[in-house]
């Protein structure tokens, strides 16, 4: 009597760099905050932004990640959390349900990239949007050279012809 045995064939190698490249997308996002820091150097620009209290002061945003070393700690966890895992799945449940393992983990890697993408893209936004404000700032010449120069056109022998002779 011939019995057939089912059998899957898994290349590890392979789920093991895809486990390893989820891992460190997670551990990027989770090693990884954007943080508002408000600008407090200059005394001018607070005693400026003191008078204006319903404007908000300017700042900088800061990216903190962590540091190599604990990135490759984070992700080695990860890593073998993930492999054991889908080893205990496919072991206890079946190729079936290692294989819908396999696909959310990789649904996880794409809504943790998302996330820190959507993190690092605002950031870069609002640095783009006060270097714009900055630029625009000094191209029309700041507000107080522009009245000063105003009023100095006002005065005497500088003051604008308001009508043309004839």
């Amino acid at each position: 009597m011939k019995t057939t045995v089912p059998t899957v064939c898994f290349d590890l190698p392979a789920i093991s760099r895809f486990f390893r490249s989820c891992a460190l997308t997670i551990a990027t996002q989770l090693t990884t905050q954007v943080q508002w820091t408000t600008y407090r150097d200059s005394k001018v620009l607070n005693a400026i932004y003191t008078v204006l209290f319903w404007k908000e002061p300017p700042g900088i945003v800061e990216i903190n990640t962590a540091t190599a070393s604990e990135l490759d700690r984070k992700t080695d966890e990860l890593h073998q959390q993930f492999l054991t895992a889908w080893v205990r799945k496919l072991a206890t449940e079946g190729p079936y349900a290692a294989a819908k393992y396999v696909e959310s983990i990789r649904l996880d890697q794409a809504v943790f990239g998302v996330h820190l993408r959507s993190a690092l893209t605002s950031a870069f936004a609002i640095s783009m949007s006060f270097r714009m404000t900055a630029t625009m700032a000094t191209l029309a010449g700041f507000p107080a050279l522009r009245r000063c120069s105003y009023l100095a056109l006002r005065s005497g022998l500088n003051r604008m012809a308001t009508n043309a002779g004839i």
